[in-house]
């Protein structure tokens, strides 16, 4: 699902599961905070997990 959609939103729907439930096992991706921090947000940046340049 993560290749579809996008790294971005798939750190934010895991940050408002985080929110909402308050889950200790639902905390955000660590992997996936640093890559929207550096700005690695999937196809639309031309990186993220993978490279798409």
């Amino acid at each position: 699902m993560a290749f579809r959609c996008g790294d971005r939103f798939c750190f934010i729907v895991n940050v408002l599961l985080y929110l909402e439930f308050r889950e200790p096992i639902l905390p955000p991706a660590p992997l996936l905070e640093q890559l929207d921090t550096v700005g690695y947000r999937g196809r639309k940046t031309g990186r993220g997990f993978r490279d798409y340049g």
